[in-house]
């Protein structure tokens, strides 16, 4: 069963719906991730297939799901509860979709794959990897949004410097754009992040936001932000001071949204013993909350 929920950004007293669907994935399915467009809502996730697994979607369009499609069916997917694949639509109508592949035996040692469809999924082009180290290591936690009428962004946690025997074993945070259908150069946005929390992106009026989990170098595991505005990313800064100093991943990252330039953080923490999730609110981009 899919929970739908809505509410708006912008008015307090705005009534909270919730609809129950029943999904189109089959029992035993895993990673169900929802991302709506204008017009659709998608369910993408994977299903076993033989030996290995299958990456399906559907689209509701208000009323029903669409029948499942394949976006592609491969023996050596990572599938794993917390990292996972994603759709995504773009403005000029192509779908985007990117997952996760095994590059090596070891557990952690898997590539970013993406794709493009013209035909609302029907057909797919053939699959690319956003980042270009060569690196047998983790590459993962993707976040997509639109850039541009053409062309998306993304952001991923990276392991090219997290290599076996290496004195610098530290998780990176990385961003590029896709666009006209060709990768641009990687960028680093910070050098050590937290190993395995989800990252999230998303518009505003004037640029993107960008939030993740954080490592410092005493292992304070608190939420960091960078912002695209003025053809210039800015600085990571901590959204909140929670001061959660923690000696392993908790596999627990943020959540965004945005509409216009109004932003909202949502993410967990559990300094001090206490277990709670917060949320803080920016009217300006990001600028401040």
């Amino acid at each position: 069963v899919t929970a739908l929920s809505s509410v708006g950004l912008g008015k307090a007293n705005e009534v909270v719906t919730v609809q129950s669907l029943r999904s189109p994935a089959p029992v035993a399915s895993l990673t169900g991730n929802l991302v709506a467009s204008d017009s659709k809502l998608y369910l993408s996730w994977l299903e076993s297939r033989g030996d290995g697994h299958a990456f399906r979607f559907a689209a509701w369009n208000g009323e029903t799901f669409s029948e499942p499609m394949t976006i592609r069916i491969s023996d050596a997917f990572f599938a794993n509860w917390a990292d996972f694949g994603s759709l995504l639509p773009l403005e000029n109508g192509q779908l985007a979709a990117q997952w996760l592949e095994k590059a090596a035996n070891g557990t952690y040692q898997y590539d970013i794959w993406m794709s493009l469809s013209d035909d609302q999924g029907k057909t797919w082009s053939q699959p690319e990897r956003p980042h270009r180290d060569g690196t047998l290591s983790e590459h993962g936690f993707v976040s997509l949004t639109r850039h541009g009428a053409t062309g998306l962004a993304g952001v991923w946690l990276d392991g090219r410097k997290f290599q076996k025997g290496a004195s610098d074993n530290e998780m990176s945070l990385m961003f590029t754009t896709l666009e006209d259908g060709v990768f641009k150069e990687e960028r680093l946005l910070d050098g050590r992040v937290c190993e395995c929390c989800q990252t999230t992106m998303a518009r505003t009026e004037n640029g993107l936001v960008v939030a993740y989990r954080d490592r410092s170098p005493d292992e304070i595991r608190d939420i960091s932000v960078v912002r695209y505005v003025e053809n210039a990313w800015t600085d990571p800064v901590t959204l909140h001071a929670d001061g959660w100093q923690i000696p392993g991943c908790p596999v627990n990252g943020p959540q965004v949204a945005t509409k216009g330039d109004q932003v909202a953080i949502a993410w967990f923490t559990g300094a001090g013993g206490e277990r709670r999730v917060q949320a803080k609110f920016s009217q300006d981009g990001g600028a401040s909350f």
